[in-house]
């Protein structure tokens, strides 16, 4: 059952009328910022698959639509956008924000982890090298994708190998702000999310 509080033009796609074929996908409303306000967000793996269409990809928007989940934080991987310096493939990404879009889900992409042709180590990568990925990235979904997150989890060193660098994170976090709004003024780019959570880490900045 939908919440009394849900607003009513997002709590069901759009039904069919008399003599419309039944079968067709729904049609679901868009995030708006009203709904954006209520609706939950979830951390997904949806796949990036490029085939358009992708039959796994669909029934999972569907049901993430389904749960009344307007937003899906996912991995927007550097090596996968930018195999070798300066050549970018968003195929798969392209097919998975416009089919999340279609399901009235949108994505937090999440610009995250090292590239074998950048750096062995996070701490590593020359800042700029990264940004540029970040703006390449936030130019070709500006109008599509509003919200960005700089790494996951940099306080771990799972997801940070060679220990945790408060200092090269903020450096990477810095550049990575300034080229995104460069490439796209009116998108939001939050600080990656921590495990733990850190207090420490973020005054070690």
């Amino acid at each position: 059952d939908v919440p009394p509080d849900v607003p009513p033009e997002v709590a069901t796609p759009d039904t069919a009328v008399d003599g419309a074929d039944t079968d067709a996908s729904p049609v679901w409303p868009p995030v708006t910022d009203s709904t954006a306000a209520w609706s939950l967000c979830l951390s997904a793996h949806t796949s990036p698959n490029a085939e358009p269409g992708y039959r796994p990809r669909q029934q999972e928007l569907r049901l993430i639509s389904e749960a009344v989940v307007r937003l899906i934080r996912r991995d927007f991987s550097w090596r996968k956008s930018e195999p070798n310096q300066g050549e970018f493939d968003f195929d798969g990404y392209d097919a998975l924000v416009d089919e999340a879009t279609s399901y009235g889900v949108e994505i937090l992409g999440l610009l995250v982890y090292g590239n074998p042709w950048a750096a062995d180590h996070p701490s590593d990568i020359p800042p700029d090298v990264f940004a540029n990925s970040v703006r390449a990235v936030v130019s070709h979904f500006a109008g599509r994708v509003r919200y960005y997150e700089v790494w996951n989890e940099q306080n771990s060193a799972f997801f940070w190998p060679g220990g945790p660098d408060p200092q090269a994170y903020g450096e990477l976090l810095k550049a990575s702000y300034e080229a995104a709004k460069e490439a796209d003024p009116d998108c939001q780019v939050v600080f990656g999310g921590m495990f733990p959570m850190s207090t420490v880490f973020g005054g070690e900045m």
